[in-house]
């Protein structure tokens, strides 16, 4: 009885991937990490003057460029002949915190 349950429950569950495709998976992952780890190491040396800004002064400004980003994609919109496009600015935005971090 023990034997017909287990072939039951084998059956019942889905195919695991084969083992060539978990490298391919896991490698591939491991390269996107790799390439972002890579991008943030290399910001601060390409942009030092944005590097040097403490975090809420780095969060006041990148809410200035995309308030800046989004008036201008409004205007390309409606200069393209939508001219009732509306790009909502409204996204979910903390505070700045009151102490330094």
């Amino acid at each position: 009885m023990t034997e017909e349950r287990g072939a039951g429950w084998a059956g019942a569950l889905p195919p695991r991937p084969a083992a060539k495709e978990d490298h391919r998976r896991d490698h591939l992952l491991q390269a996107g990490y790799r390439a972002a780890a890579g991008s943030t190491d290399q910001r601060p040396r390409r942009h030092p003057k944005i590097a040097a800004l403490g975090p809420a002064e780095l969060h006041r400004r990148q809410i200035e460029w995309h308030a800046d980003w989004e008036a201008d994609f409004q205007a390309f919109l409606r200069r393209k002949g939508d001219t009732e496009a509306v790009v909502d600015g409204a996204r979910p935005l903390r505070e700045a915190a009151a102490h330094k971090v």
